[in-house]
């Protein structure tokens, strides 16, 4: 249920409105990011903790090297940490964000920025609270600035505005004249007006997101459509759906690890289990013995296994989402950039969102596609609703994905806007 009450507004009015503002992601994560089912707080043995502190190290170690062999040049930089290897398609030279490289800052200044991070993670309310906390921000705030503020850096591409690091790089590039872009890296599971709208400009897949961002109050003229950097250009009326019962993959119903700055919504973990029993009633009732289950990237897939049938759901252990949709003859799965994944690699995608009044089973409320209001897509409510579905054999149209994807992929408009 949404909260009147929110905890970071009443500590904006204790401490400086702009450090509460910008590690409010961290902060959020304190409350609301929990439990066991997140890879982040399941138990950890001695071992484990020791191969996390050698693979810390390992990777500082990598980027030395590699730093080693970058020639620094002397012309422009776009400074980029957008997903999809988004760098090879820019029109000038891209350096990594300054806490994940050292292309653009010096050893010292990369290694205070990775300590930052930890402490942020590891770090209790009280102690980011502190004087020494705010001091440490400011530190990384000056640091960000010297790094930002040399005219061979032009511009700023992220995937996500919320983070800590993110959220300061894009104010002190307003601070700097120079402009700043979100290059969304999914299909949304939530729309509002604040997040993804921090930067100067926002850009999407297709026309669909760009029509549900202005549909809540973004500037139309601020948002830019750009097609999906990882499939370039594409023909989608080509494409085969593919759909049977013999290898399903089941995707997990995860929690969201924090909170959207449009409000507080509570999520009871039971209901991530509850999901997976429905799917399973569903599916044995047809005759389906098993299924491949994955679970988000953030989930402990040992704490599932706590309460679903291992037998029934069988781990998936492809290396990435698309080996493992390339071998799929379904998916069912939740609100989910797979959806995309799944029909560009011609796999027929069910939607299974239970939901009461389009509020799901985590407390939010569905978006397009997966609300209905798109009859190209399948979606079930309820479990009747699935299983006359996969009864049915019904297959989403491919037409959908030219609305959320635009058929070819094209920044050439960077270059105008930032002149």
């Amino acid at each position: 249920m949404r909260q009147k009450f929110y905890f970071l507004n009443d500590l904006k009015k204790r401490y400086p409105e702009d450090y509460i503002e910008n590690i409010k992601f961290e902060l959020d994560n304190k409350v609301y990011h929990y439990g066991e089912q997140f890879n982040s707080y399941a138990k950890k043995t001695v071992v484990d903790k020791f191969l996390k502190t050698i693979r810390f190290n390992l990777v500082d170690l990598v980027r030395v090297i590699k730093n080693i062999f970058v020639i620094k040049k002397n012309s422009s930089y776009a400074v980029s940490g957008a997903y999809f290897g988004l760098e090879k398609h820019l029109n000038i030279q891209s350096a990594p964000m300054p806490w994940k490289g050292l292309t653009i800052c010096s050893w010292h200044q990369y290694r205070l920025l990775r300590r930052y991070q930890n402490y942020l993670s590891n770090s209790n309310m009280i102690e980011l609270l502190s004087s020494n906390g705010i001091s440490r921000y400011t530190e990384i705030i000056n640091i960000l600035n010297d790094i930002y503020i040399r005219d061979e850096i032009k511009y700023l591409c992220i995937p996500q505005d919320m983070s800590p690091y993110e959220k300061m790089s894009v104010a002190i590039f307003k601070e700097l004249g120079k402009k700043s872009f979100v290059f969304l890296h999914g299909l949304p599971g939530r729309y509002n007006n604040i997040d993804d709208n921090r930067a100067d400009y926002l850009v999407v897949w297709g026309k669909k997101i760009k029509d549900l961002y202005v549909a809540t109050g973004v500037d139309p003229d601020k948002i830019y459509i750009s097609g999906h950097p990882g499939y370039g250009t594409y023909d989608f009326e080509k494409i085969k759906i593919r759909s049977g019962l013999d290898n399903i993959l089941v995707l997990s119903k995860s929690m969201n690890g924090g909170q959207h700055s449009d409000g507080v919504r509570l999520s009871d973990r039971g209901n991530l289990i509850l999901y997976l029993l429905k799917i399973e009633a569903v599916l044995k009732s047809i005759g389906v013995k098993s299924v491949r289950f994955r679970p988000h990237p953030s989930e402990n897939i040992r704490w599932y296994y706590q309460y679903i049938d291992k037998n029934f759901f069988k781990t998936d252990n492809s290396a990435s989402i698309s080996q493992s949709l390339r071998s799929s003859s379904m998916v069912i799965g939740p609100t989910s950039s797979v959806f995309i994944d799944s029909l560009m690699n011609g796999v027929n995608y069910m939607v299974f969102e239970p939901s009461i009044e389009k509020i799901d089973i985590t407390n939010y409320p569905l978006v397009p596609p997966f609300d209905k209001s798109d009859p190209r897509v399948v979606v079930s409510f309820t479990e009747d609703e699935l299983k006359t579905s996969l009864l049915n054999r019904d297959i989403v149209e491919i037409s959908v994905l030219s609305d959320y994807v635009q058929d070819n992929f094209d920044i050439s408009f960077i270059g105008e806007l930032i002149l």
